[in-house]
């Protein structure tokens, strides 16, 4: 009996440890999509600075070109 005991309360040892462990892997999987959400999130975010830099560059251009045609004209 006492054997027998011993053999059941280790059986469920075991499950517990399984639903245990089973839960981690969940939580870490929830973590994962979660970090990928907020990846995605930051690469929208950088096309969108990318694309707003390449117009601040295009003005830039324009600015220093008229710049440079006033000084011209003013030589």
């Amino acid at each position: 009996m006492n054997e027998q005991f011993q053999m059941i309360l280790s059986a469920l040892a075991a499950v517990v440890w399984l639903v245990r462990l089973e839960g981690k892997i969940l939580a870490q999987e929830r973590a994962n999509l979660e970090t990928q959400k907020d990846v995605d999130a930051l690469r929208i975010d950088h096309s969108k600075i990318a694309e707003d830099l390449a117009r601040i560059r295009e003005s830039l251009g324009r600015i220093e070109g008229a710049m440079l045609s006033r000084q011209r004209e003013e030589s």
